[in-house]
């Protein structure tokens, strides 16, 4: 394949990677290695242009809120879960808490606790009562 001096399309890329696939491994110093060289430019030139990639998203702290990137702090307030259906109010539960957009967000282990609480305290609301006879 004659080195082309541009690569204008997918389809011209197309074969300008398998061109360098096909030479690929070529001596050094050798006639293909300059084409292989070449090729190799003129795909990076193109895939700069035309295949742009995103940069990755930021990696957020482990602390970070996820809605606006701000630090979390460590809270304790009073939060809500529901258990059977009903809202259940579980005072001092701890919990991360955004200083600027006021997202709310458990760790694994404050969300056992927070469950295991309000599974409690539904319990102890509907029990039957002792009867003392």
């Amino acid at each position: 394949m004659p080195i082309p001096r541009a690569i204008h399309d997918d389809a011209d890329h197309a074969l300008a990677v398998s061109e360098i696939e096909r030479l690929w491994g070529a001596a050094e110093g050798s006639p293909e290695a300059g084409q292989l060289e070449a090729l190799v430019m003129l795909v990076d030139a193109y895939e700069v242009e035309h295949h742009v990639i995103d940069p990755p998203a930021p990696v957020l702290a482990d602390d970070a809120c996820p809605s606006c990137g701000t630090l979390m702090q460590q809270k304790r307030a009073t939060l809500d879960f529901v258990v059977n259906g009903e809202n259940i109010l579980v005072p001092d539960a701890s919990h991360l808490a955004c200083p600027s957009c006021n997202e709310i967000v458990l760790r694994y282990e404050d969300f056992k606790a927070l469950q295991e609480r309000a599974r409690e305290a539904y319990r102890q609301k509907h029990a039957p009562a002792e009867s003392n006879e």
